[in-house]
């Protein structure tokens, strides 16, 4: 819409829609029926309720109708935010979930129904989401460029001694989903969070205790009416789902060399059917260095030496590839899902297959890769023993013709945190880039030019795990 005043024209935001048909017939024919209709209302639509979910932040839309419409809702809180989802398709059977409302806050809901031939009814409510759960902690967030941060959630694991669960957190630091892990889980404490490929889902996965125990990929409907879980027989650390309903896991894997027990890493795959496949194993790819004595982080067995340490895991489903970090040989590997083998490698220190065209090394101690447009994005956790070593986010540039590569980008914090757990880095669609320095409780949102944007934190001694930043519900 647009007024016209005298100092000049003036926008006004579209509040509503009239729908209407405006007849052209000759004098002498008879009227026609206008096609189209605008009802606002405050009484509930027939056959709607807006109610509050299982998880008291979520709203639900939810009941029949006596003709097939869709459905829109929309969430307006605070200084004008808002949040919306709408349903796929028109149907007389409605159950519609929307999250990003904060908890403890008060939003004007408003419902559109539409049968897409012209038929339109809004209906508004006040509706006051529920209090977050004891155990999640205050979490603080400092927007330094506010315009620069991309629209969107993070999705991530809490740890901490008791009581953890999994977050969904705004770029304010305010919480709009939270999920509590089992009392009997938390010798296992979750690792991963990632919202399932048909978006109805959030998963996340807490750890194998030995090679014989299963690990779950524990799976939340939005509105957190239901759980369940696809069990990994000896899975740990990371996932990915690959397609609807299937899955990619790291699994801990254990043989003898000498009489020393060596724990390498495999990529396990559960089908949608729930079979259980063992892709790749790095015992087949790579052998062990004997000469060295490595140490140990299997949590049943002080005594098994932790060989390959695998430790972050993504897809390419272009290339049908699984993308890991190692510790072993600082490197990337690329593993063929469906043929089993390695197809390629990024390394240093060890059958890289990239000559590396800089001075600087690509990597330390890599723990999160990500595919990007010319190459991989990796969380680089740096060398725990040398005391000037920080953690960074790097990206390597990767020449497939000429089989070279070299660092594109990095970004490390200016006071250099060097993260002695886990580590995550995620490139957004927009161009900035996600960090998470895990065991300093931060998460922070940089530019493509290497500025700090946002920061998330959390109180001393609580963190994230391994995060996805999931731009809508």
């Amino acid at each position: 819409f647009f007024f016209q005043a005298e100092d000049g024209i003036r926008d006004y935001k579209v509040t509503g829609v009239l729908t209407c048909a405006l007849p052209i017939f000759p004098d002498d024919a008879p009227p026609e029926e206008p096609t189209g209709s605008f009802e606002e209302d405050t009484a509930p639509l027939e056959g709607i309720t807006v109610s509050l979910a299982t998880i008291p932040t979520v709203l639900v839309m939810s009941g029949q109708t006596e003709r097939p419409v869709q459905l829109t809702a929309t969430a307006v809180f605070g200084d004008g935010e808002e949040v919306s989802v709408q349903e796929a398709a028109t149907s007389t059977d409605h159950a519609l979930t929307l999250v990003g409302v904060p908890a403890d806050t008060t939003a004007q809901v408003q419902v559109v129904t539409d049968d897409l031939d012209g038929f339109v009814q809004l209906y508004t409510t006040t509706i006051t989401t529920g209090s977050n759960p004891a155990w999640v902690p205050e979490i603080t967030a400092e927007s330094l460029l506010p315009d620069a941060v991309e629209p969107g959630f993070l999705l991530a694991p809490l740890i901490r001694d008791l009581g953890g669960g999994v977050l969904a957190v705004d770029s304010k630091g305010r919480v709009v989903w939270a999920w509590p892990q089992d009392d009997e889980g938390l010798d296992y404490r979750p690792t991963r969070a990632r919202l399932s490929l048909d978006g109805t889902r959030v998963l996340f996965f807490e750890n194998a205790w030995d090679v014989t125990d299963e690990a779950q990929i524990r799976r939340v409907s939005l509105d957190g009416a239901s759980e369940d879980a696809v069990p990994v027989i000896a899975g740990h650390t990371d996932f990915v789902e690959y397609t609807p309903g299937g899955y990619l896991a790291l699994g801990w894997e254990i043989r003898l060399f000498d009489r020393r027990q060596i724990q390498g890493d495999s990529l396990l795959e559960v089908a949608p059917d729930g079979t259980l496949r063992r892709v790749w194993s790095v015992f087949d790819s790579f052998k062990v260095d004997l000469s060295h004595t490595w140490p140990s982080y299997y949590p049943a067995d002080t005594t098994v030496e932790d060989w390959s340490h695998i430790n972050g895991l993504t897809y390419d489903e272009d290339a049908d590839e699984a993308l890991m970090t190692a510790t072993f040989n600082y490197g990337v590997l690329a593993v063929n899902r469906s043929d089993s083998v390695l197809d390629w490698m990024v390394s240093d220190y060890q059958g890289g297959d990239f000559t590396n065209t800089d001075d600087e090394v690509f990597v330390a101690n890599p723990h999160s890769v990500q595919r990007v447009d010319d190459g991989i994005l990796v969380f680089s956790r740096g060398e725990p023993t040398e005391p000037d070593s920080c953690s960074e986010a790097v990206e390597l540039s990767l020449d497939f013709d000429a089989m070279e590569a070299q660092r594109a980008w990095d970004y490390g914090d200016p006071d250099c945190v060097l993260v002695s757990f886990l580590g995550h880095a995620q490139r957004l669609s927009g161009g900035n880039t996600v960090i998470s320095w895990t065991t300093a409780g931060l998460l922070d949102e940089v530019t493509g030019d290497g500025t700090l944007a946002n920061r998330t934190s959390l109180p001393a001694g609580i963190f994230f795990g391994l995060p996805e930043h999931v731009p809508s519900f």
